[in-house]
């Protein structure tokens, strides 16, 4: 499966010709989830659960020993990291078919 890289910007001229809304505020409506998302999710450890959709939640990654070969050549270890993870849904109707 081919990904395609969509940005914020591209996002935000769809929308609008999606929604026929202003473009300011289409982006002011998307900055506004993405700082709900953020806030929500990646600062106090709640899930957004979007109905036929899916669940935006953290992630979190344990440390892990890794070899720096380009280094010393001694084991390292990794910090711990929180990611933002969207588990789809099962029944998605929003879902868009492969080309």
């Amino acid at each position: 499966m081919n990904s395609i890289q969509i940005l914020k910007t591209e996002l935000i001229d769809r929308l609008t010709t999606t929604t026929a809304l202003p473009k300011a505020k289409v982006a002011e409506v998307l900055n506004g989830f993405f700082s709900i998302v953020n806030e929500e999710v990646m600062n106090n450890d709640n899930e957004i659960r979007l109905r036929n959709f899916g669940v935006l939640k953290a992630k979190y990654s344990s440390p892990r020993k890794v070899n720096n070969v380009f280094g010393s050549g001694k084991d390292l270890t990794t910090k711990s990291k929180k990611s933002l993870k969207l588990k789809p849904s099962k029944n998605n109707s929003m879902h868009i078919p492969d080309n």
